[in-house]
């Protein structure tokens, strides 16, 4: 076979490779854009949680905690890792998509100091977040039974 053969053979394979590469870049770019919609719209589900904003107060830092999530016992569960003004922890959450963005379905709240806190129910997308953020507590804002004791009193407004 020529040498030219080959290089006609060549140029078909790169571009079939470049339209491949490209393809994939694009499908990755556009997956990449929808994740980072979903997390805006977990950081506000998880920023207008009273129990959220109690433990943790206002979220400076939210990293998602990929290994957690895979392992998460539903699909629909995410793990984020937060640093906030009052505090640190880990949060697994079962978010529900609805058309004004994500809600908390359920979750737990895992703070750095072992303490487990089941999240209040979601107060939905209406709820001001201007409001004094430790005001806000309900009958679900209680450790786990699987926490230890609380030792520490609690400051009272």
């Amino acid at each position: 076979m020529p040498w030219w053969a080959w290089t006609g053979l060549f140029v078909i394979f790169a571009g079939l490779a470049g339209i491949i590469g490209a393809g994939m870049f694009a499908a990755g770019r556009f997956v990449g854009e929808g994740f980072d919609i979903f997390e805006e719209d977990a950081r506000i589900a998880l920023q207008r949680n009273p129990t959220i904003r109690a433990r943790i107060g206002t979220i400076r830092e939210m990293d998602m905690d990929w290994t957690a999530t895979g392992n998460a016992p539903h699909p629909d569960d995410f793990v984020f890792k937060l640093k906030g003004d009052l505090g640190g922890g880990r949060v697994r959450a079962r978010f529900e998509t609805t058309d004004d963005g994500e809600r908390i379905d359920q979750g737990m709240l895992r703070m750095n100091d072992g303490k487990e806190w089941p999240l209040a129910p979601d107060p939905g997308p209406d709820m001001a977040l201007d409001a004094d953020a430790g005001a806000e507590t309900s009958g679900q804002d209680a450790p786990s039974e699987t926490a230890e004791p609380q030792t520490d009193a609690e400051p009272s407004s």
